[in-house]
């Protein structure tokens, strides 16, 4: 097998992806059984999908049926090499004012509204820490969930269960 992209940044930008994705075997039968033992054995514990599926019941119940969700990821993960304002420890690294800030919020909002309906249930994965970032979103007369809503429901593994956020 090799890896695509041998320079150790490239690998680390590329890592936001399924690790599988950029592992190649010159075989394609090799490549196609390596492929199918993946989407067959490699898979969350249980406790995790039981974890998932309590907080979705929870959402749902909250929001009287429906709801939608929103990834939004202004971290990178916090890796090096990727500018990041949500956490790096440099002030402003995109030399981002506060104006700024508050107008990238108000695009999110305003690209997703028409999509969505009025004081609709958004749920919110995000690594973002400020939540005024998201004001814009409640000022539309949005009902916002984050992670934080659901420690309750999913009690003290909530914090090892960081990949749900």
């Amino acid at each position: 097998y090799q890896l695509v992209g041998k320079d150790e940044t490239v690998w680390k930008r590329l890592s936001a992806g399924h690790f599988y994705t950029f592992i190649r075997f010159r075989n394609q039968r090799h490549q196609a059984a390596f492929l199918r033992f993946m989407r067959d054995y490699v898979r969350y514990h249980d406790r995790i999908f039981c974890a998932a599926a309590a907080a979705v019941n929870a959402l749902r119940e909250q929001a009287g049926g429906t709801f939608s969700t929103l990834h939004v990821r202004r971290g990178n993960f916090g890796l090096p090499g990727i500018p990041s304002d949500a956490r790096c420890t440099q002030r402003n690294p995109w030399n981002e004012t506060s104006k700024d800030r508050h107008d990238s919020s108000k695009r999110v909002a305003q690209a997703i509204s028409s999509a969505l309906e009025a004081n609709e249930m958004l749920y919110i994965a995000t690594d973002e820490p400020n939540a005024d970032f998201f004001r814009p979103l409640e000022a539309r007369g949005f009902r916002l969930r984050f992670m934080r809503h659901l420690h309750a429901i999913l009690g003290q593994e909530s914090d090892e269960l960081g990949g749900m956020r």
